[in-house]
């Protein structure tokens, strides 16, 4: 099994009561490729108004997707590579990762 690339988008098993939904990898690749445990930040394609800047708009088809979505940086789970699928959706863009990097640091508050 690859270990799950960084920008990464990919299918996630996240359990009863959530189900499958999509991920963003955020973590670094030496902890991808260490610990076999990805942080990831949930996307979403609802649309709804966000009073806080800790998402990431993003508009197919970029990372794979078919609608406009949103990366939620503030809704981090790290995840066994086993709850993850094997192949990603698509990868975020450079520029779009910076955006991502810009809203983590809102999230975790960090300088």
């Amino acid at each position: 099994m690859k270990p799950r690339r960084r920008g990464g988008v990919y299918f996630a098993d996240l359990g009863p009561g959530i189900g499958r939904k999509r991920v963003l990898v955020v973590s670094y690749e030496g902890v991808n490729r260490g610990l076999r445990q990805p942080v990831c930040a949930l996307i979403t394609s609802r649309d709804r108004p966000r009073s806080l800047e800790t998402y990431v708009e993003i508009h197919p088809p970029e990372a794979g997707l078919d609608e406009t979505s949103f990366i939620l940086c503030h809704f981090l789970v790290t995840l066994p590579e086993s709850q993850l699928e094997e192949r990603p959706e698509g990868f975020v863009t450079g520029p779009k990762m910076i955006e991502v990097q810009a809203a983590l640091k809102r999230a975790l508050n960090l300088p």
